[in-house]
């Protein structure tokens, strides 16, 4: 509002010091000079930073106008009422700027305060923007991250939603399981899954209604094993509420080749098990960590008072030295052939056993334990022993058949033989008159029976050599080589036995005669 009323005129600089100077003047310096004052037209909003609308400031205008006052200069009222009248308004108009300036001071401060809080609501927003940003970084980055781990991941993985519809699945599941993009979003009742698992249905809804994963190893139609995993899918947990399951998680891992071995395994552990002969795995240090079947019916311990026993109590003193130099070799990595060696049972006897050492290594081909397998053949060593003993007793009794036949064909055929041979040659001296063609068929007689009288005699050679009973088998060989020599032609070198380094031990004569017989074969 814009009030104009008469002021005296002022004289000096204007402001407070001019209306000091006008108080101290006679009411007559009032004449001629105006004083137009604009009071604000702003509504108190305007002082809380909101400035007042159209409709305000033409009220306040119109206000103003209206209370405007117009002095005229030939005005007949009188100087005295009129000077203090204008003293008053002064000072009351003074006092309204005064107020007015204080107004205007508070509602700078407010507008720069105002101003601060602007700036400070900008950086925020400028730094919420930025944090903004960096979020919808980090957003895009863990979005690239799964999807690259979900497409290089070698586990069929097929998530699911809380109506068991598909949401994403991975490469691996589109290979396995027939799946492809279009059949994202259908349910899994319409997709007809290739496992052998009637109840999938039912076991996701538990998953999804209790929160519980579960695990069971399954099969497909072509037959190969897989372990299912069935976990819920959560989301991420607040300050105010607990992590929700909005679906399920369905993950494959193939273990055909793990049930192929577990059978494999199972086969070995059971032969194992069950084998007559005592199979034992010790360690480095001589301890028994494994004792199976056969060994308890072998040596009489059971698995309890075998378990951490030294395998020396069950080794005699004369063979640990052998054995030892066997157990080397197979951790050297060398193949160890079966040697035959002794064990001591817990009842004091003493078993033939033919032992087999295999050492067991580590992923990187250091020994760790010492598989043995020991087989009882004292039953077989005894039979040997029997054996040898009938079967030197069969060579002897062969062989002095051998010698009573070839002393008969020597002393009772061949003098026999010679017999005749020597009544021949004397038929011609003894009858007169004999034709020349019978003294020619008693001469072919007699070259006959020379030859019958030299094949008795070889065949009785053969079943009793002379050299051999009275030299030995050395000798034998020797006349037998050369006699092989005259026989068929053959050029015999110069050389002994003695000088190819050849060394034929002294053995019993039946033995000796027998070789003597295999090398005419």
């Amino acid at each position: 509002m814009r009030k104009e009323i008469a002021a005296p005129p002022r004289t000096g600089s204007p402001g407070a010091s001019g209306s000091r100077s006008c108080r101290s003047k006679p009411p007559i310096c009032a004449r001629n000079v105006f004083l137009v004052l604009f009071e604000r037209a702003w509504s108190w909003n305007s002082i809380r930073g909101r400035p007042a609308s159209h409709g305000e400031r033409g009220k306040a205008a119109a206000s103003s106008s209206s209370k405007r006052v117009w002095r005229s200069p030939t005005s007949t009222s009188k100087p005295s009422s009129r000077a203090g009248v204008d003293q008053r308004e002064t000072q009351g108009l003074h006092e309204e700027l005064l107020s007015s300036n204080e107004e205007l001071q508070s509602i700078n401060e407010e507008f720069e305060t105002a101003k601060e809080e602007l700036q400070s609501t900008n950086e925020e927003l400028i730094t919420s923007a930025e944090e903004i940003s960096r979020g919808n970084q980090i957003l895009n980055r863990a979005n690239s991250d799964l999807s690259n781990l979900l497409a290089n991941i070698n586990i069929p993985i097929v998530l699911l939603g809380p109506d068991l519809n598909v949401r994403r699945i991975t490469p691996s599941a589109e290979r396995v399981l027939g799946l492809s993009s279009k059949k994202v979003g259908r349910s899994i009742d319409d997709i007809k899954l290739p496992l052998r698992v009637p109840n999938l249905k039912q076991l996701l809804l538990n998953v999804i209604k209790t929160g519980y994963a579960q695990e069971l190893e399954v099969q497909d139609t072509r037959g190969r094993w897989y372990y299912l995993f069935l976990r819920p899918y959560r989301t991420d947990k607040s300050k105010t509420e607990r992590s929700r399951v909005e679906g399920a998680v369905m993950a494959l891992v193939d273990i055909h080749d793990r049930k192929l071995s577990e059978k494999t395994v199972l086969r070995l552990v059971t032969v194992v098990r069950d084998s007559n002969d005592a199979v034992i795995i010790r360690d480095l240090k001589d301890r028994i960590i494994a004792w199976n079947r056969g060994a308890e019916k072998m040596y009489g311990y059971t698995e309890a008072e075998a378990l951490g026993m030294s395998i020396g109590r069950l080794i005699p003193g004369d063979r640990r030295m052998r054995e030892r130099e066997m157990v080397q070799v197979s951790a050297q990595g060398r193949e160890a052939s079966p040697i035959e060696t002794r064990r001591c049972t817990k009842d004091g006897r003493t078993l033939d056993v033919l032992l087999t050492v295999t050492a067991l290594r580590d992923e990187k081909g250091r020994p760790v334990e010492l598989a043995t397998t020991e087989r009882d053949i004292t039953e077989r060593k005894r039979a040997e022993r029997e054996f040898r003993r009938l079967h030197t007793r069969a060579i002897s009794s062969q062989e002095t058949e051998r010698k009573r036949l070839a002393r008969e064909l020597h002393d009772g055929v061949g003098q026999i033989l010679s017999g005749v041979k020597f009544r021949l040659e004397s038929l011609p001296g003894r009858i007169e008159g004999i034709p020349e063609e019978a003294e020619r068929e008693i001469t072919r007689a007699g070259g006959i029976i020379d030859r019958a009288i030299s094949e008795t005699r070889r065949v009785s050679q053969n079943l009793m050599p002379a050299e051999l009973e009275d030299l030995g088998l050395q000798p034998a060989l020797t006349a037998l080589c050369r006699d092989v020599q005259d026989r068929l032609c053959i050029r015999w070198q110069s050389s002994t036995w003695a000088c190819r380094g050849i060394s034929i031990p002294s053995w019993p004569w039946p033995f000796s005669a027998s070789l003597r017989r295999l090398s005419t074969m």
